[in-house]
Order: C-alpha cells, then sequence, then structure tokens
C-alpha cells in the first residue's frame, strides 16, 4: 500500500485554518481514533477479515459522518506515526475510519492493485465505501486501481 496518499480530507493538504479541531467532537473522535491506530497497528501481520472483524467490535452505537471518521483517521494514523512510528498508510486509515463506521452496517474496505509489468512490485490502495460515500479513493495518485478484493465491516448490531 501507498506510504502517504494525499487525499482531499486530508489535514496536510488543506488550509492550515482547516487542520485545526473546529468542535469538541472533532476531538472526541480524534481521540476514538487514536485508540484504534495502536490497535490496527497491532495487528497488521494478522488476516485482515480477522482485524476487520477486532475492530468492528469497538465501532460506536452512534457513528460519525463518513468524512468526519476520515478526517479523525488520517489525523490519528499520522499523529502515530509521529510518536511511535510505523506506518501511515491507506490502510492504517482505512481501517481506523471503517471501525469508527462499522455500526452503519454498510461500510466496506476495498483493495485493488495497479496493474504493472512482469516483475514490478505490487501496486496497491485501500479505500472505504458504504451507501452514499467512497473515502480514500481519490487518494490515489496515477490511473485506477483494479479492485481485487472487497471486506466488509461487519455491523456489531449483527452480532448476538
Amino acid at each position: 500500500m501507498d506510504a502517504r496518499t494525499a487525499t482531499a480530507h486530508d489535514p496536510a493538504s488543506t488550509p492550515p485554518r482547516t487542520r485545526r479541531f473546529r468542535t469538541p467532537a472533532d476531538v472526541r473522535w480524534f481521540l476514538a481514533a487514536l485508540r484504534r491506530a495502536r490497535l490496527v497497528r497491532r495487528r497488521l501481520a494478522l488476516p485482515l477479515p480477522d482485524t476487520i472483524a477486532a475492530l468492528a467490535t469497538l465501532a460506536p452505537s452512534h457513528p460519525p459522518s463518513p468524512e468526519v471518521a476520515w478526517v479523525a483517521a488520517v489525523r490519528a494514523s499520522s499523529r502515530t506515526r509521529q510518536v511511535a512510528g510505523g506506518p501511515d498508510t491507506c490502510l492504517v486509515r482505512a481501517l481506523i475510519a471503517g471501525s469508527l463506521l462499522a455500526a452503519r452496517g454498510d461500510v466496506r474496505l476495498h483493495l485493488g492493485f495497479r496493474p504493472g509489468q512482469t516483475g514490478d512490485p505490487a501496486n496497491g490502495h485501500a479505500w472505504l465505501a458504504g451507501a452514499g460515500f467512497e473515502l480514500g479513493r481519490e487518494g490515489a495518485p496515477g490511473p485506477g486501481y483494479d479492485p481485487a478484493l472487497t471486506v466488509p465491516f461487519p455491523s456489531p448490531r449483527s452480532h448476538p
């Protein structure tokens, strides 16, 4: 996955005035995303469906809007990398945002790969989609990625 995918919602790519937290809710979602960022980093070596299932159990009963979740995920991933090291990738951001949105019941993680020349390393990208939103896809530079895998975030409401 890419190392630093800039997106339209990435705080680093927006004017300084909009990088600040505007409301107490922004701070709340950022702190929730930070907790998930630590968990994601510990689970990156585990199978992706298991990681998604574990993250979905942490979904808040009243999730933020997709845009708010994405901004919180980008901020948390970047801050965690600055403080503790580790990856700040599209996959990490998508997993964090997906865990904040899982209670919606319509959140899917998409993994896509760009066709390349034989012998080239795989060039992949991760993004989220759901009813009425797609997050992180526009941040992929260059030609499109062919979707290879879609994994739904289970809704915590669907579990006993």
